[in-house]
């Protein structure tokens, strides 16, 4: 973990009005955005399928190609906070998290696709989410049951086994609660709100992934105030960060959805 990450992860009660439950919706918004396409951008399978026809069939230089542009739009300024805008409205929500993390699910959610993963199984975008977190995290996660497994796991398993695994990680996260804390399956509903409709899996990985991204974007504004001492340097961090974080989240979608 680096150390902005991790002394963001200390800053998270100080940075914003932000909790894991708001958050853990607004992820699985970006993720059904992100697989039907919002805005500019077309769906992960559009942009697989076109992708693989500009290589020619070729899947691995499709998904070469598909790493190369999410980093290039991860990067880019201001991107990533506009079609975070295009998810939430939720003032609450810092729009760079959304939009980070529509990018994020297109972009791994585009290699499931051309490894042949089936990305309407709820099993595949769970794991589509949990690649997200990254290597160290799943990992660390998965040993302590907090995670029903890997995101090859989650996304091969039968649907009953990780539905139980996922049960078992939530027993778990339950336990390590603060008794005063407002658990995600009690939390008010607006009116229209999907949540009473998640699953074990989709509540666990959710509250995961929004966890993650809280405690990346309390990093990435201590970076950015430190950055503000050099003038210019703030705004190269959070662009670097961003496709830093992008690039890596790539390489882990490739090493978990091995071709089916």
């Amino acid at each position: 973990m680096g150390i902005t990450r991790s002394l963001g992860a200390r800053l998270v009660p100080r940075a914003g009005d932000l909790a894991p439950g708001p958050v853990a919706e607004i992820v699985h918004q970006a993720l059904d955005r992100a697989i039907r396409g919002i805005g500019p951008l077309d769906g992960a399978r559009a942009a697989a399928d076109k992708e693989l026809a500009d290589q020619g069939g070729d899947v691995e230089k499709a998904i070469d190609a598909l790493v190369t542009t999410h980093l290039r739009l991860a990067g880019a300024e201001g991107f990533a906070t506009n079609l975070g805008g295009l998810v939430t409205a939720a003032a609450t929500i810092p729009a760079n998290i959304s939009g980070l993390a529509l990018l994020q699910c297109r972009m791994v959610a585009a290699i499931a696709h051309l490894r042949g993963y089936d990305v309407d199984d709820s099993r595949v975008r769970n794991a589509v989410l949990a690649t997200m977190m990254g290597e160290d995290a799943v990992t660390s996660l998965v040993k302590k049951g907090k995670l029903p497994g890997t995101p090859h796991q989650i996304a091969t398993l039968p649907s009953a086994e990780v539905e139980d695994r996922a049960a078992a990680a939530e027993r778990r996260l339950e336990e390590d609660r603060p008794p005063d804390a407002v658990r995600e399956v009690d939390a008010p509903r607006g009116k229209g709100s999907r949540r009473k409709s998640r699953t074990h899996l989709d509540r666990v990985v959710g509250a995961q992934v929004a966890t993650t991204l809280i405690a990346n974007v309390g990093g990435k504004r201590l970076a950015t105030f430190v950055g503000k001492r050099v003038p210019v340097i703030g705004g190269v961090i959070g662009a670097g960060s961003d496709a830093w974080a992008t690039r890596q989240v790539g390489g882990y979608a490739r090493a978990q959805f091995t071709r089916v």
